[in-house]
């Protein structure tokens, strides 16, 4: 009988597999509507989990990136004016 170990890939066959474009934007448009899960993919293709976040920064459609908020007081505002004031008086 065989074992499981005789029916994976080698590192080195797992590194010279590529997906093609086609494949890629459809797995991530199946993840995007909850039809499959990031793990089911994994499974299915034998792939990292990564490549496959990766996927979805590149070809995803609901990016989402966490906004960035600048916060100064006003003190440090009044400083930089008046910097920037004394160095543009001749």
């Amino acid at each position: 009988m065989a074992n499981r170990s005789q029916f994976k890939m080698r590192i080195a066959q797992r590194r010279v597999r590529h997906f093609s474009g086609t494949i890629k934007i459809q797995q991530v448009r199946e993840i995007e509507s909850g039809q499959t899960k990031i793990s089911e993919i994994v499974k299915e293709y034998e792939a990292a989990s990564i490549p496959i976040y990766r996927w979805m920064k590149k070809f995803g459609t609901t990016k989402k990136k966490p906004e960035r908020f600048t916060v100064e007081s006003d003190g440090d505002n009044g400083k930089l004016l008046a910097l920037k004031n004394k160095k543009n008086r001749p």
